[in-house]
């Protein structure tokens, strides 16, 4: 589908008079992540709407990072939605796709009748709160410089290879990679999902 000039692309599978889950990935993934949940939902009789956020999997990307904007992934989802005509859905965010499409859903509250999350939260938009988190997130940008891919991996398994990680080791972990996606030009999606999904690919 093409939406404000760019393709989206994205799964519809099962009984189209089903009522919809709709579900979104996280990053960097994209329709993949969920190549396991598909069938088991159609298989119980949903109609299952699955799309590649705009840069991911088969949709459209931009050529410069600077392009793409929380508020664009928003609104283009939001537009899927509506073209779809998605009414009496069942939302479910993963990561990145908790915090789009948390604000699709509570900007189009008639068409979604149940919520499902995994590892996201909902940031906050405007005032003390909203700029708290902004530069927050600027601050841990800062404070890590740019963490080239060896030294994302390295702090991540140290994490993830423990037995109790705790809050602190956690947030850790997420500042490199969110200072790791903001410098890094060339992004080793494969690597990536490699070590945070513990595969060999």
């Amino acid at each position: 589908m093409e939406i404000q000039g760019l393709r989206v692309h994205y799964l519809d599978e099962g009984p189209k008079d089903a009522d919809p889950i709709f579900l979104l990935h996280g990053e960097p993934t994209w329709s993949y992540l969920f190549r396991k949940m598909i069938p088991v939902l159609t298989d119980a009789g949903h109609r299952v709407i699955v799309p590649d956020m705009i840069g991911f999997g088969k949709s459209d990307k931009f050529i410069s990072k600077h392009d793409y904007s929380y508020e664009h992934h928003i609104n283009v989802m939001k537009k899927l939605v509506e073209r779809l005509d998605l009414n009496d859905a069942t939302f479910f965010g993963q990561d990145w796709g908790g915090l789009v499409g948390l604000r699709v859903v509570a900007e189009m509250p008639d068409r979604f009748a149940r919520v499902v999350v995994s590892n996201t939260g909902m940031v906050a938009r405007a005032g003390f709160s909203g700029w708290i988190f902004e530069n927050t997130v600027k601050l841990m940008v800062w404070w890590n410089g740019a963490v080239t891919f060896d030294e994302l991996k390295a702090a991540s398994d140290k994490v993830l290879e423990m037995k109790e990680p705790s809050d602190l080791d956690g947030a850790r972990m997420f500042s490199k990679w969110i200072a790791h996606s903001y410098y890094s030009e060339d992004m080793n999606i494969s690597g990536i999902i490699q070590t945070f999904g513990r595969l060999d690919l």
